[in-house]
């Protein structure tokens, strides 16, 4: 019984956001705003980025015991220029002297 009337109230708010779809989107921006989506959405972006990071760097370790280190270098050169043209010639040097994981 109880199954029923979730599932019929369930079809009568599906039809009610296929009939006013601008009413739909105000509901859906209102509960975005006062579940504060926007510190949510900040909050998964901070972690995501600073998980990319050390993941990338045990990447780069992990490479460098089956890669040679200059084709790796050269390589992580290559990728970082297509990702941030012009910033590769200022920290070329920086970039070779942290990167030297290989004994």
């Amino acid at each position: 019984m109880a199954f029923e009337q979730d599932q019929q109230s369930a079809w009568a708010r599906l039809s009610l956001r296929a009939s006013h779809p601008l009413r739909f989107v105000f509901v859906v921006c209102r509960a975005f705003r006062s579940n504060q989506g926007l510190l949510l959405a900040g909050a998964i972006a901070y972690y995501a980025l600073l998980s990319i990071v050390p993941l990338l760097i045990l990447a780069a370790i992990a490479l460098s015991h089956f890669v040679g280190e200059q084709l790796l270098l050269d390589t992580l050169a290559n990728l970082l220029e297509w990702l941030i043209p012009g910033s590769l010639q200022r920290s070329w040097p920086s970039l070779q002297i942290s990167l030297l994981i290989a004994p």
